[in-house]
């Protein structure tokens, strides 16, 4: 109830509403004017990401929906929870050759089942997890990319 009372100035252009339907008990508390975020933050604003992996590829439409901070973190759902690999006790996943069915988004690059190794197709399941990173982290992720050195130069024009 304080969150309702206190939403209008807070959020200006908010209109709260305190609704009771005939016959029902409780209260409902309707807040115009606010949304939540697309994506959810942590206390230093780092974005949260959404898992698309559809649970059921006859239902590409009823996606996972868990969050991740890190890239690295949802790589490992996705390994773990969506395509059942296990990592064996050093962290690394047997690239054995599989039947891979991708239902990330909108995805149809693999719609049926292909089979390729597991490496490849975890490089293809990479590219989406890095297209759905907010930029900030995008631009952060290649390290590797050194600017080049610049010099200035110099010239004189000579009579000859």
């Amino acid at each position: 109830a304080d969150f309702i009372r206190n939403s209008t100035s807070v959020y200006k252009d908010s209109n709260a509403q305190v609704l009771r339907e005939p016959g029902e008990s409780q209260q409902k508390f309707i807040i115009h004017g606010i949304r939540a975020r697309p994506r959810p933050l942590n206390f230093e604003d780092a974005e949260y990401v959404r898992c698309l992996w559809a649970t059921d590829p006859e239902k590409r439409n009823e996606k996972c929906g868990q969050f991740f901070l890190k890239p690295e973190q949802m790589w490992n759902h996705i390994m773990t929870k969506h395509l059942d690999e296990q990592a064996n006790e050093r962290g690394q996943f047997s690239n054995k050759e599989t039947k891979f069915v991708c239902t990330w988004g909108e995805c149809s690059k693999y719609a049926s089942p292909t089979s390729l190794p597991l490496q490849d197709f975890a490089r293809h399941v990479n590219t989406h997890i890095m297209a759905n990173l907010p930029n900030d982290v995008k631009n952060s992720q290649k390290s590797w990319v050194v600017p080049a050195k610049t010099m200035a130069v110099t010239y004189e024009e000579t009579m000859t």
